[in-house]
């Protein structure tokens, strides 16, 4: 059997998986799959953004699974909190944005020894809003959570989210939250600023759209807790990322400017003079 993850081979009873390799090419054949290189064998350089958002939890990709990946991200939150002086008193809360978020979420609570409560029931026939087009993308956040009531008002609530890469989500989220009653809110994402643009397969293929390129990295968090109308924003760290994961065999371009690809260079470098010349 051939699956993009290993959850759906693992679920018809097949245990022995394999990772195609990069550059490899699978060819099925009169019920036979053969093995070939379309280009010369490469290093590999997974997606980070498949341990953070895409994959289900029960999935294992290079060896790494990615409930642990997704566990070691709340962890590695929780240590860097910088209100974690705050949690001892009375109705501080963690909570997370469904699905994704869940897991990290847990495990940032269990390390600062806070409770954590659902707020947020998410509508599953609303597919993901992040990949869609910005009409698809503004109704499917109209329909996508609904938010239980009695867990939010006149709670101080620490929201752990997958990722913030437009501010979209979020700032629904956060509206959301205030209007049930919230007292605090102060969001946490588990995933570095997006401030560059890919192009091997994610929606965002310019810098305008990120919410992470308008304004200067010191100012950054600030600003991002700002618009969303969050009371703080705090960042997953590069390094807190890459440790939480597990490899450094990453593609990580999205964060760093740094594409595997040199057409992806080229391409992104253009746009980056487009960009800073407006």
């Amino acid at each position: 059997g051939i699956a993009s993850e290993s959850s759906a081979l693992n679920r018809v009873g097949i245990k022995n998986v394999i990772d195609v390799e990069p550059g490899q090419l699978l060819i099925i054949s009169n019920d036979k799959i053969t093995k070939d290189y379309y280009i010369d064998k490469r290093e590999l350089s997974a997606c980070c953004f498949e341990y953070i958002y895409f994959s289900f939890i029960n999935s294992v990709i290079n060896s790494i699974d990615v409930l642990s990946a997704r566990e070691r991200l709340g962890r590695e939150l929780a240590i860097n909190e910088p209100l974690k002086n705050r949690f001892g008193s009375n109705g501080y809360f963690v909570t997370f944005v469904p699905n994704t978020a869940k897991t990290a979420a847990y495990a940032y609570a269990k390390e600062l020894d806070i409770p954590i409560i659902e707020t947020l029931i998410r509508n599953e026939n609303v597919g993901r809003a992040f990949i869609q087009k910005k009409e698809g993308r503004d109704r499917a956040l109209e329909t996508k959570y609904t938010p239980i009531s009695k867990n939010i008002e006149g709670k101080n609530l620490i929201v752990i989210e997958d990722s913030i890469v437009r501010g979209d989500t979020s700032t629904k989220i956060v509206d959301m939250f205030r209007l049930n009653g919230a007292k605090e809110v102060h969001f946490r994402s588990t995933f570095p600023p997006v401030k560059y643009p890919c192009f091997y397969g994610i929606d965002f293929p310019s810098y305008e759209e990120l919410i992470a390129n308008q304004v200067s990295i010191t100012d950054l968090e600030k600003f991002v807790a700002m618009k969303i109308k969050a009371d703080s924003v705090v960042y997953q760290t590069l390094k807190g990322m890459i440790n939480a994961i597990g490899t450094p065999s990453l593609c990580s371009a999205c964060l760093t400017g740094e594409y595997p690809t040199p057409f992806a260079q080229k391409r992104a470098d253009e746009l980056a003079q487009s960009f800073r010349n407006k």
